[in-house]
């Protein structure tokens, strides 16, 4: 026969559990449905989507020789997806949490710098309320979502071109997309980086105020080798 004192605790955690729930109800959703929840339930209000033109990253002094991303040609790869305030974004929410090897491994035909990766989570994803293995898949759906002109790529030359014919090129095959949802960035003056501004839904949304350009009117764009 169980004591009283048993089963005063028994009482206890099971009023606990009725006022908190189980956890069952989360458990038993899809991923994709807990990761979208858990990304509009996060303290940020919108995704910045950072697409680096690898061949200029991989012609500065920042890239490594022995990077993936600079062994062999790669058109636009992606930098980041961040967690975006309408001003400012968090960083380094939770370092702690570590990425798993099997996904980077199957990040590398977005993201070829597996220690990118790695710095992309801990700087950014950490504070998306997500796990790493949702924020990354959030990060793919993203990419997955914006075109990249076929005209753009198709280039084999260096060559210059007008700022907002290269953001108009962006706005043209992607639906909903504004000039207002896209920026450009240089590095002395030529493409580097192309930034498009999402909601947690993943839609084209207008960039908050400090989103703003890093490129002048014209600017170079090296190929892909």
């Amino acid at each position: 026969m169980r004591s009283p004192r048993f089963a005063l605790r028994a009482a206890v955690v099971a009023a606990a559990l009725t006022a908190c729930g189980t956890g069952d109800e989360t458990s038993a959703a899809p991923p994709e449905a807990r990761s979208e929840a858990a990304a509009s339930s996060a303290a940020f209000d919108y995704w910045v989507l950072a697409l680096s033109w690898s061949p200029e990253y991989c012609a500065s002094r920042d890239a490594r020789p022995d990077s993936n991303q600079c062994t062999s040609p790669h058109e636009f790869v992606v930098h980041g997806l961040w967690p975006q305030f309408e001003r400012g974004h968090p960083e380094f929410c939770d370092t702690r949490t570590r990425v798993d090897e099997r996904i980077a491994r199957r990040l590398e035909p977005l993201v070829p710098d597996r220690g990118l990766v790695f710095h992309q989570w801990k700087k950014h994803g950490s504070c998306s309320g997500m796990d790493p293995d949702a924020y990354f898949s959030t990060l793919e759906k993203a990419r997955a979502a914006i075109q990249v002109p076929a005209s753009f790529l198709a280039a084999a030359a260096d060559r210059r071109v007008r700022r907002i014919d290269l953001e108009q090129a962006f706005v043209d095959v992607n639906p909903g997309m504004s000039a207002r949802s896209i920026t450009i960035h240089c590095t002395g003056g030529r493409l580097r980086e192309v930034r498009v501004c999402l909601g947690k839904d993943l839609a084209p949304r207008a960039c908050g105020a400090d989103v703003d350009e890093a490129c002048g009117r014209e600017l170079g764009v090296r190929p892909v080798d």
